[in-house]
């Protein structure tokens, strides 16, 4: 579940990074999707990122002993040049606060601006107040608490001084989707179909859910979908797989008010069929061909057209894996050098597939 909404919000900071949007709503928009992200069980994935977000202030750089704690533990931050990592103000158990990072895999922590020592056992980190140290300099996300004490401090101006728009999912989301339906990309729209109830709930906002049945962006992703037919692009990973209203069953009413409303396109269509099913059904046609001689170019190719609506990457190294015999190291560079994704579905390259790719004995 978790790969997914990172990928999502990946796509989605990519696709905003090409539209011409207001330099405010551009940036606050990238900083809510990673709000949202911190909701689920994901690691910290700006780096990804990194120099899109710099270059739309979403993330600013200051030098490291510009850090308004640096002389409250100076012995610390003298060794952070060899640090990349987070650097975090915590609490032990026994509540004495300090700071703490890690150096060459060793995780340091101090209390007063003279020793630096282990972290104690039980110390909670303050993440939310915390920030990335990478060659001797602060990463600063805009929004976190320490960007806070920065602007009290009078360090930025500008923009990188105002306060990111606390955006609620749906209307992030309606940026997004509307973006993706003038870049024709059919499968982020799909995604955030399948996702944007999960999102609503996780983040709580707004706090009256069932009102979303009347908002004028949901109507309009709605419209969008409908237009692009763009929840006929199925999948089956984590929550990119939009639930049936069955599965819904042990969430509130207002939930499923929108619910109901917002899924009415995908449960229009015929019930998903199970991936487990499908694959092994494909590999063993595949394996079939191959053994009677096919080349692995079209055999491939009619393996991927059966596939429908299972043609994401993990899906290929499934098929590939199995239906040809190889092991699964290297998987994903040998699928990428066969496969062709830059478009809205993958598409075989036959002649890569018939020099690299044979039936494993």
């Amino acid at each position: 579940m978790s790969h997914a909404v990172e990928d999502l919000i990946e796509r989605s900071v990519l696709l905003l990074d090409k539209q011409a949007l207001d330099a405010r709503l551009l940036r606050d928009s990238m900083v809510n999707l990673f709000r949202f992200q911190g909701r689920f069980d994901c690691g910290d994935t700006r780096g990804r990122v990194q120099e899109l977000l710099l270059r739309r202030r979403a993330l600013l750089c200051r030098p490291l002993l510009s850090h308004p704690d640096a002389e409250r533990f100076a012995a610390l931050f003298a060794r952070l040049s060899r640090s990349d990592g987070w650097l975090t103000p915590d609490v032990t158990k026994d509540g004495v606060a300090g700071m703490s990072t890690r150096v060459d895999r060793v995780v340091l922590w101090a209390s007063d601006a003279l020793t630096v020592g282990d972290r104690p056992e039980g110390t909670r980190a303050d993440f939310g107040n915390g920030v990335y140290v990478r060659d001797a300099t602060l990463q600063i996300d805009v929004g976190s608490g320490i960007w806070q004490r920065l602007v009290e401090r009078g360090d930025f101006s500008g923009m990188d001084a105002e306060a990111p728009e606390r955006l609620q999912p749906h209307r992030v989301a309606a940026i997004v989707v509307e973006a993706a339906a003038e870049a024709g990309d059919r499968t982020l729209m799909a995604h955030w179909y399948a996702t944007l109830p999960w999102f609503v709930l996780a983040v709580g906002e707004p706090e009256d859910i069932a009102s979303l049945c009347t908002d004028t962006d949901v109507t309009r992703m709605l419209e969008l979908m409908a237009q692009t037919r763009a929840y006929e692009e199925r999948s089956d990973w984590g929550l990119l797989r939009p639930p049936r209203e069955e599965e819904l069953s042990d969430q509130g009413e207002a939930f499923l008010a929108f619910a109901r409303k917002w899924y009415a396109l995908e449960w229009s269509l015929p019930a998903q069929r199970d991936w487990a099913t499908v694959i092994v059904e494909v590999v063993g046609r595949l394996r079939s061909a191959l053994e009677g001689g096919d080349r692995p170019g079209p055999a491939l190719t009619r393996a991927v057209k059966e596939l429908a609506e299972f043609r994401e990457l993990n899906h290929l190294r499934v098929l590939i894996q199995h239906g040809f015999g190889y092991s699964s190291r290297g998987m994903t560079a040998l699928v990428e050098s066969v496969v062709d994704f830059s478009g809205q579905q993958p598409v075989v390259d036959e002649a890569q597939a018939n020099a690299k790719l044979s039936l494993q004995k």
